[in-house]
């Protein structure tokens, strides 16, 4: 507990869906957050997989949009933190609860990994995506083809409360 924190952020090359597109607005101001002394915005295709393990396991913080690199949780450090961003307009079946450590968070497939493996998780909703989601089941463009546009504000608030929470400063509150 206490101590610097690595914030590791899983960005995806500008070629695929569920970018975070405007991250480079907060990137500045997430670099000078207190308490951070490793911060990294990492594309995990550009490193051999050992070289991804070890990066991710001395990660206290991960910052990701939904998908199969949040699997990557499971070798963080016990009682670490995890953010997913989710891209707006989610089907309802998509459990999705922008609060520390909620009850309903373990119904999603981080949010229940996270649990299962001892890490903090909040899942960041109500972004904004650059086309509106179209009926899930007609097979149109759904939640997992679009990109995410965030509030800068609000992930560098969750990102500050993610450090605290990993540092014991504060607990995790919903």
């Amino acid at each position: 507990e206490g101590g610097h924190t690595r914030v590791l952020i899983i960005q995806r090359s500008a070629d695929q869906t569920r970018r975070l597109r405007n991250l480079g607005s907060a990137v500045p101001v997430l670099r000078r957050l207190p308490g951070v002394d490793d911060f990294r915005v990492q594309h995990m295709e550009a490193l051999p997989l050992l070289a991804q393990f070890r990066l991710v396991a001395f990660t206290r913080v991960l910052v990701a949009a939904h998908g199969a690199a949040l699997a990557w949780l499971s070798a963080m450090p016990p009682s670490s933190a995890v953010i997913e961003v989710m891209p707006s307009n989610l089907p309802e079946f998509v459990a999705c609860v922008d609060r520390w450590d909620h009850p309903r968070s373990l119904d999603s497939i981080y949010g229940g990994l996270s649990h299962l493996c001892g890490q903090h998780y909040l899942c960041m909703s109500n972004n904004e995506s650059s086309e509106p989601v179209r009926d899930y089941w007609e097979g149109q463009a759904n939640f997992r083809e679009l990109p995410v546009h965030f509030s800068p504000h609000q992930l560098v608030k969750r990102v500050r409360e993610a450090i605290l929470i990993v540092q014991g400063k504060q607990k995790p509150h919903w």
